[in-house]
C-alpha cells in the first residue's frame, strides 16, 4: 500500500458514492484520492466497475452538485484571461507584421 489506508467513513462515502451512481473521477474528487486508489478500493469492496458510458449520467446530491458546480466555476475566470491572452498576443503579432509591411 503506498498510500494512507482508507477509514470506515471514507469506504461507506464510496460505497453510497458508488449506489449513486457517481463516476471514479467524481468519488476521487469528493473523497481527496488518486483516480487509481478508487478504483483498487472499489474493487477491494466488491463494487462493481461501471464508470462508462453506458451507465448514462451520474446520479449526484444536491451537496455534491454544489460541490462540483463551484469547481467548475473556479476555473472559468483563468480559461478567459487565457483566451484573452491568445487573442491579445495574436493582434499583437498582426499589427506588429502591418507595420513592418509583412
Amino acid at each position: 500500500m503506498n498510500g494512507k489506508p482508507f477509514t470506515e467513513f471514507e469506504d461507506n462515502q464510496l460505497r453510497k458514492l458508488h449506489e449513486g451512481g457517481a463516476t471514479i473521477r467524481h468519488m476521487a474528487m469528493t473523497l481527496g484520492r488518486p483516480y487509481g486508489s478508487i478504483c483498487t478500493r472499489r474493487q477491494h469492496l466488491g463494487l462493481s466497475y461501471r464508470d462508462g458510458a453506458e451507465r448514462g449520467p451520474a446520479k449526484q446530491t444536491d451537496v455534491e452538485y454544489e460541490q462540483f458546480s463551484t469547481d467548475a466555476y473556479d476555473i472559468l475566470p483563468k480559461l478567459l484571461l487565457s483566451a484573452a491572452a491568445v487573442v491579445g498576443t495574436l493582434i499583437g503579432v498582426i499589427a506588429f507584421g502591418i507595420y513592418l509591411g509583412v
